[in-house]
């Protein structure tokens, strides 16, 4: 890949989180505004303290991503970047190399490269995925 088409890469990758960041934000203004509501009304007390007490279960989890991609430049981006917004992050550059930190590792989310040196995303797709039944 030339550079410049990694810069593209880039843009199109920040781009996106971008997006995904102020939808993010509205979805916690409408919460926000849901809460207020609830909290005025006490038959609806007992389900926002269980919510809330889920919610922060949820927070304190930490979202494992497997990376997997033969160039390490476009590997080595998103690893920083997602590292940044808080997810621990593995990569492999192969899909052999994926399958072997599934195996030590349980992720919940993995970005493939479709077409790696020892087979396809497609493929290492449905083999991660057999994996996890």
């Amino acid at each position: 890949m030339s550079f410049p088409e990694k810069i593209d890469v880039l843009d199109l990758i920040i781009n996106v989180l971008n997006e995904h960041e102020k939808k993010m934000d509205m979805l916690v203004e409408r919460m926000e505004r849901i809460v207020g509501v609830l909290e005025g009304h006490p038959d609806f007390s007992e389900a926002l303290r269980e919510h809330q007490a889920q919610l922060e279960f949820q927070e304190e989890k930490i979202f494992h991503v497997l990376i997997v991609d033969d160039d390490q430049f476009l590997a080595d981006t998103f690893e920083m970047l997602l590292e940044d917004a808080g997810f621990l992050v593995e990569t492999a550059q192969t899909g052999n190399q994926a399958l072997l930190k599934a195996s030590q590792f349980n992720f919940d989310m993995a970005i493939l490269d479709y077409k790696l040196p020892d087979t396809t995303g497609a493929e290492l797709r449905n083999r991660l995925k057999e994996r996890n039944k």
